[in-house]
């Protein structure tokens, strides 16, 4: 049988009445291959989270990856399941090898984001909450935000010279902030267009602007504020709106957009003409890159096109080159890393790394290798998702595992941990931090968790937890406040008692 228990997030717990006990629903099992590999959801389980945005920044070698949840499992009758979409910004650092860094849980409003920049190290976004919100990377926590006139927002570019971000919104406006060392200010809203702002692009001098809407492009004058050409796509079907998706400089006189027709266009911004349309594999383009003669396209399919740019002795236009298959469904996010890498993301969910000539290929699956942890003597693991987590059983000859335990949440879930000898578990949400003693085989066959007390408030929250491996009586929590807080774990009385603590900021041991 399976137990269920809802988690409130409340700043203090003192009892464990404060977990709400469900009705069990019946026996649950998460069968395996016949290679004995045991099936964690996959790419399209509701509650795995959908890489959306990515950004790159040049000086720091560091990228940052905006992933979302569609949709949180709710449990009918629960009061304390997350309601909505779930937003999630990673930190990673591409030098020399990719590895996470932080990761920072967008709550509530601020799940949303559509646009994502960097600025000297600073990294930015818009919604459609209809701000500019700020990231304090390593407190991993949302900044501050500033609003922004015009309603939603559906895109952001910076200008690195100057740092000015220029952001398209839902009512037709472009706004131009400016950024300093504390604060973003308004410095001018260009003229209203009749249309949404659904993409934008600085050109390399910061004296014009592109932005891409249904049916039409236009190029702005960023010092008048007016709009010096508005261009009309084609309908390729009668009442069936061309929708640019995005755009990109490629030099201060030449942009590209992609359309909702599978199109790359090539314009020339001191002209405002077409120069060159390219048919490409997708039904959609929804995302460019560019590189040193190079321009990657993604959207609907689960394909990357690369478009390469002539010779100059022979011609200088460009070409649709070789495409890349290394997903299994749409493409959402495309960061050009060098002239030869390029990282992409979408609905699958996977970051993926590739590389050209010779053609290599990384793969970045969504699950860590924390979000699964092990108790070899008992044969049981514990799975996090992002609003609960299971305690399942791996029976001896069998190629099934049966569910213990779940653990509901009102927050994400940020990390886990389980003893080796299986006798202790803990979690931490962005809220609080929990820690439970096990009973997975009692003598009736019912599993139970009973909730331990930590020692205090500085457990509130923590970024990770490490349980001994033998004896499994001590753990080591990293906390939200950079320390390290050596427990004593005692099975015989649930009681935990806080022997060490380690300041990695001023190198104590207490």
């Amino acid at each position: 049988m399976t137990e269920e228990m809802d988690c409130e997030d409340n700043s203090e717990i003192e009892t464990a009445d404060t977990f709400i006990k469900v009705e069990a629903a019946g026996p649950e099992t998460f069968k395996s291959d016949p290679d004995n590999i045991i099936l964690v959801p996959n790419a399209l389980d509701p509650e795995t989270m959908v890489l959306h945005h990515l950004a790159f920044d040049a000086e720091s070698k560091t990228l940052a990856v905006f992933k979302y949840a569609r949709k949180v499992r709710s449990e009918e009758g629960s009061k304390s399941s997350i309601k909505g979409p779930v937003g999630k910004i990673e930190i990673w650092g591409t030098s020399p090898l990719y590895r996470l860094k932080q990761s920072i849980f967008l709550p509530g409003e601020f799940s949303s984001n559509e646009g994502l920049a960097w600025y000297k190290g600073r990294l930015f976004s818009c919604g459609i909450h209809g701000h500019i919100v700020e990231y304090d990377i390593e407190a991993e926590k949302i900044k501050k935000w500033t609003p922004v006139p015009g309603g939603i927002k559906w895109c952001l570019a910076i200008d690195q010279a100057t740092g000015r971000i220029a952001v398209g919104s839902e009512d037709g406006f472009v706004i131009i902030m400016q950024i300093y060392d504390y604060e973003i200010e308004l410095e001018k809203i260009l003229d209203r267009q009749e249309d949404r702002v659904l993409c934008i692009s600085w050109s390399p001098d910061g004296k014009k602007l592109v932005t891409g809407s249904p049916n039409a492009v236009r190029i702005w004058d960023v010092k008048s504020g007016q709009a010096v050409d508005r261009i009309t796509i084609g309908k390729v079907v009668a009442k069936d709106d061309t929708i640019v998706w995005c755009t990109a400089f490629l030099d201060d006189s030449t942009f590209a957009t992609g359309d909702s027709k599978g199109r790359v266009c090539i314009w020339d911004a001191k002209m405002g003409v077409c120069s060159e349309t390219h048919e490409t594999k997708l039904q959609q383009v929804q995302c460019l890159a560019t590189a040193k003669n190079k321009i990657y396209c993604a959207g609907v399919g689960k394909q990357i096109q690369v478009l390469l740019k002539g010779k100059e002795e022979f011609s200088n236009k460009w070409v649709v080159g070789a495409t890349r298959t290394i997903h299994t469904h749409d493409v959402r996010a495309l960061a050009a890393i060098t002239d030869s890498e390029l990282v992409s993301g979408g609905v699958d969910s996977y970051l993926v790394v590739s590389r050209a000539p010779p053609i290599t290929v990384n793969v970045i699956p969504p699950y860590r290798s924390s979000d699964v942890q092990i108790s070899s003597q008992k044969r049981l693991f514990m799975i996090r998702y992002i609003s609960s987590t299971a305690v399942l059983h791996l029976p001896e000859d069998s190629f099934s595992a049966n569910m213990l335990l779940r653990f509901n949440t009102s927050s994400p879930i940020t990390t886990i941990g389980l003893s080796e000898d299986g006798n202790w578990c803990a979690l931490s949400t962005v809220k609080n931090a929990k820690m439970f003693a096990l009973n997975c085989f009692s003598s009736n066959a019912k599993a139970s968790a009973e909730l331990v007390l930590l020692p205090s408030s500085e457990y509130k929250s923590f970024k990770r937890i490490q349980f001994s491996q033998t004896p499994g009586n001590m753990a080591a929590v990293f906390t939200q406040k950079n320390k390290i807080r050596i427990l004593t774990l005692s099975y015989e009385f649930k009681a935990v008692t806080e022997t060490h603590v380690v300041n990695l900021e001023q190198g104590e041991l207490n």
